[in-house]
C-alpha cells in the first residue's frame, strides 16, 4: 500500500475502487482503542477516509479491533517512537500526510489533522459543509514565536533533547540539567524564516499538506534545526505554511499578547477544537464543549472509560441534530 499504510476496509464497485471521500483525517494514538474506535465510528462517512499512526511504543493489535468495523480506515504499517513535545511527533504526522497523498481513490482531500482521545461537537453533514464552505482556506492559526515571551523565544533558540528523554527514562534530568545550561549559549536561528506557533491540530487543503511534505524532503538543513525545538509539532507546520505561497490562504498571524488575552492562554489557542485544559468527564463538560459551537468542531480530551456520560450527552446531541435534518429533508417540496 503507498505510503506505508495497510488497507483495513474498502467501497467497491465491480472492480474498481470509489473516489468517496472529500476528507481524510490523519489521526494520532497512542492510548485508548477504545476511545479510537468510538471516534471513528462517529466519523464513519461515505465521504471520509481514515488514516492512523499509532506510537510504535504501543501494541497495534487493540486499535486494529477497534476499527475493524469501520469502512475506510488505514494503518500506517511503519511506525515512529513518539515522544512529547519532540520531533517523532511531527515524523508521524509526515508519515500521515504522505499515506492520505498517496491513496489512489481520491485526488484532492482534505487533511484534518486529530487526535485518538479527539470526538466532533457536530454532525458529519456540518464538519462536511464546513469545510466546502472554505474549499481554499487553510486552517492553522499562528503567531510569531520570537515576539513571545521568553517561554516561547527558549523553544527555539535552546537545544531540546526530549527525543532522548522519554516519560521514565532515567536520562531525563541530566539533559534537562543541560537543556537549562545551554539557554546561556542560545543559537542562531534559520536566516530570513520568520518562526510562526500554533495549536498542533490543523486542517490543510492537499495542495498545501504536500508543500510541508516536500519542504521536510528538500530542506534537510531547516529539519535538522527543528530536531531540536521544543514541541516542534506546533512550530514546524506553521512555520513552513507562513513561509510559502500558501500564507494567504490562512488567517493573518495574530500578536502573541491578542493570542494570550483574546484566546484564554496558549493552551487554548485552537484551530477548530475546544480545548478545556483537562479531561471531559460528565454531561456538565459535554454541555460546555457543545455551546462553542459552531466554531468548534471538535474536542479534546476523551476516555473510553471516564468520559462515558459526557459522550452520551454529545451522541445525544447529535443524533438529535441528524434526525431533525433528515426529517427536514423529507419534508422538502
Amino acid at each position: 500500500m503507498p505510503g506505508g499504510c495497510r488497507r483495513q476496509t474498502q467501497v467497491e464497485t465491480g472492480d474498481r475502487v470509489l473516489p468517496r471521500c472529500s476528507i481524510a483525517y490523519l489521526v494520532l494514538a497512542h492510548e485508548d482503542p477504545g476511545q479510537l474506535g468510538l471516534l471513528l465510528k462517529r466519523l464513519q462517512s461515505e465521504t471520509v477516509r481514515f488514516h492512523v499512526h499509532v506510537d510504535a511504543k504501543t501494541d497495534i493489535a487493540p486499535f486494529r479491533r477497534a476499527a475493524a468495523d469501520v469502512d475506510q480506515v488505514f494503518f500506517c504499517e511503519t511506525r515512529v517512537k513518539v515522544t512529547w513535545a519532540a520531533f517523532s511527533v511531527v515524523r508521524a504526522t509526515l508519515q500521515l500526510i504522505e499515506a492520505a497523498l498517496n491513496h489512489d481513490d481520491l485526488a484532492r482531500p482534505r487533511l484534518v489533522l486529530l487526535s485518538g482521545a479527539d470526538y466532533p461537537l457536530v454532525a458529519n453533514d456540518e464538519i462536511a459543509r464546513f469545510f466546502e464552505q472554505h474549499p481554499r482556506h487553510q486552517f492553522i492559526r499562528r503567531f510569531p514565536i520570537q515576539a513571545g515571551d521568553e517561554t516561547q523565544i527558549s523553544k527555539v533558540r535552546g537545544r531540546h533533547f526530549r527525543e532522548l528523554a522519554p516519560r521514565g527514562s532515567w536520562l531525563r534530568p541530566p539533559l534537562f540539567a543541560l537543556e537549562r545550561v545551554l539557554r546561556l549559549f542560545p543559537r542562531n536561528l534559520p536566516h530570513q524564516l520568520p518562526l510562526m506557533c500554533g495549536s498542533q491540530w490543523w486542517a490543510l487543503t492537499a495542495d498545501c499538506a504536500r508543500y510541508c511534505l516536500e519542504f521536510a524532503r528538500t530542506r534537510p538543513d531547516l529539519l535538522k534545526f527543528f530536531q531540536s525545538v521544543f514541541s516542534p509539532d506546533e512550530i514546524y507546520f506553521h512555520t513552513v505554511v507562513h513561509n510559502s505561497r500558501f500564507a494567504v490562504e490562512a488567517d493573518r498571524p495574530e500578536p502573541f499578547d491578542e493570542v494570550v488575552t483574546k484566546s484564554g492562554g496558549l493552551s487554548h489557542y485552537a484551530n477548530f477544537h475546544y480545548l478545556p485544559g483537562r479531561l471531559i468527564v460528565s454531561a456538565e463538560d459535554a454541555r460546555a464543549a457543545l455551546s462553542a459551537r459552531p466554531t468548534k468542531l471538535f474536542a479534546r480530551k476523551f476516555s473510553s472509560v471516564h468520559s462515558r456520560p459526557a459522550l452520551r450527552a454529545i451522541n445525544e446531541q447529535l443524533d438529535c441534530a441528524g434526525a431533525a435534518e433528515a426529517g427536514t429533508m423529507g419534508r422538502w417540496p
